[in-house]
């Protein structure tokens, strides 16, 4: 399922290179510009399926706690709706790739999930993972990203906090941002 499972399970993400991220017909561009603009990102057929494959054996190994594919609104939603649905934290830290913050946070795009894994199978975990890699290709990246905390949702890009925020906060806004419009 899509919510935190454990306090201190490690946060986790796959993705591809070679499939696209972009701000383009994103819900970003759309809320905070106004734009409905830009086609849909490219994906790689091939990095989707080893990302899926690859998740999946994770799963039936009973090595996964939960998992989320970054959709609609990016990184940073997919990171808050797990939040959301557990009523647990987390703490994140992540490399910026690119100068735009926007696009690390809110950039749409396939063969990207979040999940996580749990911390008692950690030492299983490496192992499955290091036999994985043996089939790796170049394209694809697997990381560790944080994990799962207590009640702020916590965002460091380069070691620097961009979000601090209570999950029951994100809650009342998610559940009661609709409302406020009527």
């Amino acid at each position: 399922s899509t919510g935190w499972k454990n306090i201190e399970d490690q946060i986790w993400i796959i993705g591809s290179c070679n499939s696209e991220s972009t701000l383009a017909a994103s819900s970003y561009l759309e809320y905070f510009h106004g734009e409905v603009a830009g086609r849909p990102p490219l994906i790689d057929l091939y990095d989707e399926k080893f990302c899926q494959s690859f998740l999946r054996g994770a799963i039936l190994n009973d090595l996964v706690a939960s998992s989320h594919d970054v959709s609609d609104g990016g990184l940073a939603v997919a990171l808050s709706e797990c939040s959301i649905i557990s009523s647990k934290g987390a703490i994140i830290d992540l490399d910026r790739k690119s100068n735009r913050l926007d696009n690390l946070l809110f950039s749409e795009g396939g063969s990207r999930i979040v999940f996580s894994v749990h911390s008692s199978k950690e030492l299983t975990w490496l192992n499955y993972l290091k036999e994985a890699q043996k089939d790796l290709k170049d394209s694809i990246y697997i990381k560790k990203i944080g994990y799962v905390s207590g009640t702020n949702l916590i965002i460091n890009v380069q070691k620097k906090e961009i979000c601090n925020i209570k999950v029951e906060e994100l809650t009342e806004k998610f559940n009661n941002s609709i409302a406020g419009y009527f």
